[in-house]
Parts: structure tokens; C-alpha cells; sequence
């Protein structure tokens, strides 16, 4: 993908690096942003359901003020992170 952005967080051995994503939204009327669906390595997946929403910093890569989302892809739960400044999207990919 070609918005990588080189800071690297490590948990437990294991390094991650903040991903940025092509994402999919649904505003409601009262502005409210529902992911719909992304894009990962040239393919859409469709998000089934978001399960949980907050703001929270991202658990692995650190950065400024972000507003987490926990949504269910494929029957599994996946983090996806809105920076609320830029609105910019991303997940923590694990590397290595």
C-alpha cells in the first residue's frame, strides 16, 4: 500500500506499523460515520457490523487523538483507527 507511515511500535515481541486504509463510511443525519467497507491489498471487504466505538489511541503505534472502531469483517473482529484531526484511516499491521 502506498500511505505507510514508518513509525513502529513493538507488544510482546511482536512489531506493528500504522497502515493507512482506503475507507468506506455511511454518515447519518446526525453525522455520525459508519465504516462500510475497505481496501486491503488491492481487495473491498465488507464491514458486517461495528461492535464498538470510542476514542482511544491505537493500542500498538501510538499517535495523536483517534477515534477507534471495532468492527466485525468476515465473521472476525478487526480495530480500524479515524484520526480525528486529518480523518485519515488506518490499522496496526503487524510485521515481521
Amino acid at each position: 500500500m502506498g500511505n505507510v507511515c514508518l513509525r513502529i511500535g513493538h507488544t510482546y515481541g511482536m512489531q506493528y506499523r500504522k497502515e493507512y486504509v482506503e475507507m468506506f463510511v455511511r454518515v447519518d443525519v446526525e453525522g455520525q460515520l459508519f465504516p462500510v467497507a475497505f481496501m486491503w491489498d488491492g481487495r473491498r471487504f465488507t464491514v458486517e457490523k461495528t461492535l464498538d466505538r470510542r476514542l482511544s489511541p491505537p493500542q500498538h503505534v501510538g499517535g495523536a487523538l483517534t477515534e477507534l472502531f471495532v468492527c466485525r469483517v468476515d465473521g472476525r473482529e478487526h480495530a480500524f483507527y479515524r484520526e480525528t484531526q486529518s480523518g485519515r484511516w488506518f490499522v496496526e499491521r503487524r510485521i515481521g
